[in-house]
């Protein structure tokens, strides 16, 4: 055979390997409703008024958890943008055994996700912000006086995933939820592991 009819053989093969790839990416079901689970490490909570600020770290497993429902829009092969609700424990910490605080929030989020497509597969880098209420608790041990408070505040984060299939996710990602209530700025911060179902 000669060269030149090798090379081209080489190249019909080629190329159709590539339109077989395209039309099955092209074919495959656009992912919608998802659901999800993430779980909160390294939780730090900083209470900040009048220029005084105290910060403390949660004890291990008060770093609290979120679980989220949300619908994906596929844009484009390497961009899709999530809309969820969510709700979060943002955590719990003891200040000195005079006060504890914790808190708790509810969140609408939007989620712009940038893929880049590997042959393992496509990891994604999604930042992301959300509005909702958050709810403070504070209770001081010493003289078991309680109180608790619920505000519009605000989360922002960011998040490193990788689409293992269609169905699934897996990420890592950090966050700060932040909420003002009587002169009081509450700032829950955390890295968090989790994974998403999409069905």
């Amino acid at each position: 055979m000669k060269l030149s009819n090798l090379a081209f053989l080489s190249c019909m093969v080629f190329a159709q390997n590539v339109y077989a790839s395209t039309e099955s990416s092209i074919n495959e079901p656009e992912r919608e409703f998802y659901i999800g689970l993430g779980l909160s490490f390294a939780n730090t909570i900083m209470l900040e008024s009048g220029g005084i600020s105290l910060e403390e770290n949660s004890d291990f497993g008060k770093s609290g958890f979120g679980l989220s429902a949300g619908y994906e829009f596929t844009t484009h092969k390497q961009v899709s943008i999530d809309v969820e609700a969510e709700y979060r424990q943002l955590g719990k910490v003891n200040y000195s055994n005079i006060l504890d605080v914790s808190g708790s929030g509810v969140f609408v989020n939007v989620k712009p996700k940038l893929f880049v497509n590997y042959e393992f597969g496509d990891v994604y880098l999604a930042p992301f912000g959300g509005v909702g209420l958050v709810k403070v608790d504070a209770k001081s041990p010493i003289n078991n006086i309680a109180e608790s408070e619920t505000e519009l505040g605000y989360q922002l984060g960011i998040e490193l995933g990788f689409k293992v299939n269609r169905s699934m996710d897996i990420m890592i990602g950090y966050r700060s939820a932040q909420v003002e209530v009587d002169s009081v700025t509450t700032s829950f911060g955390n890295g968090y592991l989790g994974g998403r179902y999409y069905f």
